[in-house]
């Protein structure tokens, strides 16, 4: 039979059953739609992060693009410059060689032992070692940055030589 005192433990039951259930969910809801908010949000940052993670890749490799093409266009200054330091210092050599050889032997000629008549006056030889020591000279002393150190050195010896000999034999 059913007296008050049943009856209102029936309600009860069913009211804290109703206020579980009620609670419980309330309490799925309130995860389920904070974890969907927190999926929306992380999807969100998701796709931002990979589109400025594909705009900074991008904009690397354009900058990498342009360093790389400003050092190219360094190095194909450089190699032209040196090409012409190159160019320079041949023609120098060259010149250099092409005054040193006649002045080599016109010091060769006027101080050979054995002179002869038919050959030029020991003033016109003392003539020409001057005037093609003088253009070797001249030229040297200007274009000696050109020449190498091993053969500047040589040539240093060399002028030295020369002038001890013209301060021996009075050329």
């Amino acid at each position: 039979m059913l007296t008050w005192e049943n009856l209102l433990g029936l309600f009860a039951t069913a009211g804290l059953t109703g206020a579980a259930v009620a609670s419980g969910i309330v309490w799925v809801s309130k995860n389920w739609i904070s974890e969907k908010i927190k999926g929306r949000i992380k999807a969100e940052y998701d796709s931002q992060l990979e589109i400025l993670k594909s705009k900074l890749k991008s904009e690397s490799d354009v900058e990498v693009e342009r360093l790389r093409s400003q050092l190219s266009i360094a190095a194909a200054e450089r190699q032209f410059r040196f090409s012409k330091l190159h160019e320079k210092r041949a023609d120098a050599i060259a010149e250099v060689y092409a005054l040193l050889q006649p002045f080599v032997s016109a010091l060769a000629d006027y101080v050979k032992i054995i002179e002869t008549s038919a050959g030029p006056s020991r003033e016109d030889r003392n003539k020409k070692v001057t005037e093609t020591g003088n253009a070797f000279l001249q030229y040297y002393s200007a274009k000696k940055i050109f020449i190498p150190v091993s053969v500047a050195k040589k040539l240093m010896k060399f002028k030295r030589c020369y002038a001890k000999l013209t301060y021996n034999l009075h050329i």
